[in-house]
């Protein structure tokens, strides 16, 4: 689901990309497609240690902050990748992130406040996949032990469900 929002926003994306004087002009769509991939990998690292602060973050409804551990995780990842694949200098790389990692963090809170204004409780609609319908005590042990195949309180799912599944369950309302 990740990915299939930041495909949708490509564009966007590639815009900031072309107007960043650090990036030349045959990079252009290479940096886009890094930034892109990087943090979908680094979501999906994340979730399947356990850690679903990431993916929380960003569909929390509300706007992010780029000093948030989610955010800087992302910057610290997408900056390696872009000078590490691309050759871009980390200075060059360091103010491309500054640029683009804000309206992505924020196009994902964006998309789930407007679900969240249609009536979907996100918070309830993840409690229904771990076992309850509770929906402003989600239980996060129970959300974390689906992922990391720990007893932690909620059920355990041993038919394969992961962070691949939790996307499909909410590209539907995207």
């Amino acid at each position: 689901m990740l990915d299939q929002i930041l495909n949708s926003e490509h564009n966007q994306l590639f815009d900031i990309v072309k107007n960043f004087s650090g990036v030349s002009d045959d990079q252009n769509e290479a940096a886009t497609t890094v930034v892109k991939d990087t943090i979908v990998s680094s979501l999906t690292q994340q979730a399947q240690s356990g850690d679903l602060s990431g993916i929380m973050e960003m569909f929390s409804g509300s706007q992010t902050d780029l000093n948030s551990p989610a955010a800087s995780g992302l910057s610290s990842n997408i900056i390696q990748n872009l000078v590490g694949k691309l050759g871009i200098s980390q200075g060059n790389a360091s103010g491309l992130v500054q640029q683009i990692l804000p309206v992505v963090m924020n196009m994902f809170n964006n998309k789930a406040s407007a679900a969240q204004s249609s009536g979907l409780d996100i918070g309830s609609l993840i409690g229904q996949f771990v076992g309850g319908n509770q929906s402003n005590n989600l239980d996060i042990t129970s959300v974390l032990s689906m992922f990391t195949n720990n007893s932690g309180g909620g059920q355990t799912n041993n038919d394969g469900f992961g962070v691949d599944d939790l996307m499909n369950i909410g590209k539907k309302f995207f």
